[in-house]
């Protein structure tokens, strides 16, 4: 297969030479854990995903979409939501990933640009990008282009434009204007002291979950990981939270379409796959079982027959910092 056009060549901006190239802070995932955003950057949150014509016709800009050749032909969310297409191929968790690590340079991008070396992008995200590997990342990485993002307030933008690769000096340059809105929103202000006025800047995410998870095929056990970290955290002081496995396979759709139609030993094929690999990485791939103490999480399958009221009980003493 020719991926060629996938390698989108370019002439490096002078902003290259401006803005610094940002690196992520430690090889972990910047997860949401307030309600209304845990689902943001999943399928059916803050995103939708259009026909690639569509979206080659419409310009973002300040908050809002319109034709490129008639200005006055703006498009809400509502539409735009009705003008989205199916992707099996998007990947998320690379999607993830990303905000992750421009998550955890917030705070030195300057611009809505941001420069990321292929290093650090493949020794964060587990993947391989050298050689022949560096087309089919790209891939992935330009399907973000058909893709659009909006915010609670109706505001809407391109998701993540990817803007190409500089071959030369191995930098994936990308536009993250939604990111960097919807970062913005997530973060609460809390006195510390009434008297003096002082406050924190709370970033209302967590980061137990390795950032190499990012390469592992099976992506719906690493959106179902992710439920089980924003679970723990959101519980707070609570030493026995649990969630149903009902209510993981509606807040997962991958999960959901993928047993939805099937056979009975279909589905039991499908959820024993995908609880199984959960477990694994639950105990390879994040902190959890360091970070809490004596913690426990019972390992159960759920079949075609139980899923509906099997519960995810999870114990443990409290956390270790």
């Amino acid at each position: 297969m020719n991926n060629k056009p996938f390698m989108r060549e370019y002439q490096a901006p002078e902003e290259t030479n401006k803005q610094e190239i940002i690196k992520p802070t430690q090889n972990r995932m910047a997860t949401p854990v307030k309600k209304e955003y845990r689902g943001a950057l999943n399928k059916g949150g803050f995103i939708g995903i259009l026909d690639e014509e569509f979206i080659n016709k419409i310009d973002f800009s300040e908050g809002r979409a319109y034709l490129k050749d008639d200005i006055t032909q703006t498009f809400t969310v509502d539409t735009l939501r009705k003008k989205e297409v199916e992707n099996k191929d998007f990947d998320y968790i690379l999607l993830k990933s990303l905000y992750s690590i421009i998550f955890q340079a917030k705070d030195k991008i300057e611009d809505t640009k941001v420069y990321i070396h292929r290093k650090d992008l493949e020794h964060f995200t587990g993947t391989q990008t050298r050689g022949t590997n560096i087309n089919n990342f790209i891939k992935k990485v330009n399907s973000f282009n058909s893709a659009y993002g909006f915010l609670p307030n109706g505001s809407h933008y391109k998701m993540i434009t990817y803007i190409g690769y500089n071959k030369e000096t191995e930098v994936f340059s990308f536009d993250v204007t939604f990111i960097l809105e919807l970062i913005k929103i997530q973060q609460t202000e809390r006195i510390i002291n009434k008297k003096e006025k002082r406050t924190i800047i709370q970033d209302n995410h967590t980061y137990l979950i390795h950032s190499d998870i990012t390469s592992e095929r099976n992506k719906t056990a690493v959106l179902i990981v992710e439920r089980i970290e924003q679970l723990l955290i959101s519980a707070g002081s609570v030493k026995n939270p649990s969630i149903s496995i009902k209510t993981i396979i509606n807040e997962i759709p991958q999960l959901k379409e993928s047993i939805e139609g099937k056979t009975t030993q279909r589905k039991n094929e499908i959820l024993k796959r995908n609880f199984t690999k959960v477990y694994e990485l639950m105990k390879n791939k994040t902190d959890f079982y360091n970070f809490f103490i004596d913690l426990n999480i019972p390992e159960i399958i759920p079949t075609s027959s139980t899923y509906e009221t099997d519960v995810l009980r999870i114990s443990h003493r409290g956390t270790k910092e």
